[in-house]
C-alpha cells in the first residue's frame, strides 16, 4: 500500500479540518474504502483508527490522487464538487472535492441514501473564524489582589468530603499536598509561588493592603463526592485547587515542559470555575486540546469516550467548532453518545456571536440536541457581544470578567485572572448542575431543579448565578 502525505490541516472561514482523513460509521467502513480504493486514493484504516465506543473508523487517504482520478474520471463531478464549495464562501481543497463526489456518487448509486461519513474537523478553545470555545474577548488579566486566604471555620477537607485526598493510579491531585503517596501516583505540590500578599492555607500570613480580596480555602460542600469531567487543555498545580481535580501524571501541566502558559490557561481556568460552584466536587480533567489548545475531532471524541469510564455526572467541553454546512459532525455526536444516558454535557456556545451579520452559525457540540449549550452575559444580566444569540443556546450565565484561577507566568506570579467567553459561563453551569446533585437527584434532574430556581433573560433562557469568589475586608 503507498505511503499516505503528512497530516496537514484544511483552514477556512466555515470551519478547519484534517486533510487526507474521513471518519466514518462502521457499518459502511468497507463500501467507503472500496469506493476511494476504485479512485486510487490509497485509503487505509489502522488498528488504533477502529474504535467500537464510537462506532467508528479514521480512514486516511489521498485526496490529491483521488482528485486526479476523478478529474479524469467524472469531470462534471469534480466542477459541480468546486463550484458549490464557493458558493459556499470558500475555496474547495481536494478533501472538499472527494466528500462532495462522495456524497454524489452514493446518492446516485443508492436511490439518494448516502452513508454516514464526514470530515474529522478541528475543535479548539480559540477565537477566530475557525475556532469557538474560551477566551473571546482576549486574553487573561492578572488579578493580583485576590488572596487565598482562610476557610472562616478550619481548613477546607478534601474533595471526598472526609478530609482527605483521593488518589488514583497514574493520576495527580492537583494543588499542594504532603505525605506518603504510593509509586505510581504523583501528589501536586509546590511549583506555585506566591508573593507575602498570598495568604496559602490557614492564615499565618495577612493580606498586603487594603484592596485585596481574600478567597476563603474550598469547603467540601457542595458537590460532595460528584465527579464533573473536564475536557479541555492540561490543568496546573494551584493552591486554591488543591485536593480539586485528578488528571492522569502526564497530562499536568508543567511550567518547564515547554508548554505556553497563555496558551494552556484555558482548562486551570475552567477547574477553578467549577470548583467554585461546586467546592466539593471532583473534576476529572483531562487533556483534550493540545499545546496550541486545538485538536482533530477524532482524537477529542476518543478522549471524551474515555471520559465514561469515570462516570461523571457532568461533563464540561470548553470548546467547539464550525462545520461548512452548518451540521453536526458525526464524530462528536457519537462522542456525546458514547457517555451514556445519565451523563450531561455542558458546552459553550461560541465567542462568534459578532463574526457575521444575522443568525449566527451553530457552534459543535454545543448546539447538538442532547448537549446543554450556554451562553455569556455580564454582571448586569446584559447578553455579551460575543455570545451567540440563537435559539439553540439554552441558558447563560456570568461570561464578562469572571475572575478564576490562573496559571502563573512567573513563580511569583498572581494566582487569579479575570477573563470572558462563554467557555467561563459554561463552566459556571457545570458547576452549578453538579452542586445540585444528590443521592436521589441524578445530573439531569439537577439541572431542572436550578433552571426552575433561576431567574430568566429576555428569551426566557434560565440564567445561572455564579457564587460570589471573595470579598474584600471590611
Amino acid at each position: 500500500m503507498s505511503s499516505q502525505p503528512t497530516r496537514t490541516l484544511t483552514r477556512t472561514p466555515a470551519g478547519s479540518f484534517v486533510e487526507d482523513e474521513l471518519v466514518v460509521a462502521l457499518p459502511y467502513e468497507q463500501l467507503l474504502q472500496r469506493v476511494l480504493e476504485s479512485w486510487g486514493a490509497a485509503p487505509r484504516v489502522d488498528p488504533a483508527d477502529h474504535d467500537t465506543r464510537l462506532g467508528l473508523a479514521r480512514v486516511r487517504l489521498s485526496a490529491e490522487s483521488a482528485v486526479s482520478h476523478l478529474e479524469t474520471e467524472h469531470p462534471g463531478w469534480v466542477q459541480t464538487a468546486r463550484a458549490g464549495a464557493v458558493r459556499d464562501g470558500y475555496p474547495p481543497s481536494a478533501l472538499d472535492v472527494v466528500t462532495r463526489c462522495l456524497r454524489n456518487h452514493f446518492r446516485s448509486a443508492y436511490a439518494g441514501w448516502v452513508p454516514e461519513f464526514g470530515k474529522n474537523r478541528v475543535v479548539s478553545r480559540l477565537h477566530g473564524s475557525y475556532v469557538i470555545g474560551g477566551g473571546g474577548t482576549g486574553s487573561a488579566t492578572a488579578q493580583p489582589d485576590y488572596v487565598v486566604g482562610s476557610a472562616g471555620s478550619g481548613a477546607a477537607k478534601g474533595a471526598d468530603g472526609h478530609g482527605g485526598r483521593v488518589a488514583r493510579p497514574d493520576y495527580v491531585i492537583g494543588g499542594g499536598g504532603t505525605g506518603a503517596v504510593e509509586p505510581a501516583y504523583v501528589i501536586g505540590g509546590g511549583g506555585v509561588g506566591v508573593e507575602p500578599q498570598y495568604v496559602i492555607g490557614g492564615g499565618g500570613r495577612s493580606p498586603v493592603g487594603g484592596s485585596a480580596v481574600t478567597v476563603p480555602l474550598r469547603r467540601s460542600s457542595p458537590g460532595a463526592g460528584i465527579r464533573v469531567a473536564v475536557v479541555d487543555t492540561s490543568a496546573a498545580r494551584h493552591p486554591w485547587l488543591d485536593g480539586g481535580f485528578i488528571t492522569p501524571a502526564h497530562e499536568l501541566f508543567r511550567p518547564d515542559g515547554g508548554s505556553d502558559p497563555e496558551m494552556v490557561a484555558h482548562g486551570t481556568f475552567v477547574v477553578g470555575l467549577v470548583l467554585r460552584q461546586a467546592p466539593g466536587a471532583t473534576v476529572v480533567v483531562r487533556e483534550g486540546l493540545d499545546e496550541h489548545a486545538s485538536q482533530d475531532s477524532w482524537s477529542l471524541a476518543q478522549i471524551v469516550a474515555d471520559v465514561a469510564a469515570e462516570r461523571p455526572a457532568v461533563v464540561n467541553l470548553s470548546l467547539g467548532c464550525l462545520t461548512d454546512d452548518n451540521a453536526p459532525p458525526l464524530v462528536l455526536q457519537a462522542a456525546i453518545d458514547a457517555l451514556g444516558p445519565d451523563t450531561l454535557v455542558v458546552a459553550a456556545a461560541g465567542n462568534h456571536g459578532t463574526a457575521s451579520g444575522g443568525c449566527p452559525p451553530p457552534s459543535w457540540p454545543a448546539a447538538l440536541d442532547s448537549v446543554l449549550a450556554v451562553g455569556a452575559v455580564d454582571d448586569e444580566g446584559r447578553p455579551a457581544d460575543f455570545s451567540p444569540q440563537a435559539p439553540w443556546v439554552d441558558a447563560v450565565s456570568a461570561g464578562v470578567d469572571v475572575v478564576s484561577t490562573l496559571v502563573p507566568s512567573t513563580p511569583d506570579g498572581p494566582l487569579f485572572a479575570s477573563w470572558s467567553g462563554t467557555s467561563f459561563a459554561a463552566a459556571a453551569v457545570s458547576g452549578a448542575i453538579a452542586a445540585a446533585v444528590g443521592p436521589t437527584r441524578g445530573a439531569h434532574a439537577a439541572w431542572k431543579h436550578v433552571a426552575s430556581s433561576a431567574a430568566r433573560d429576555g428569551d426566557g433562557r434560565p440564567v445561572v448565578p455564579l457564587r460570589p469568589l471573595g470579598k474584600k475586608p471590611s
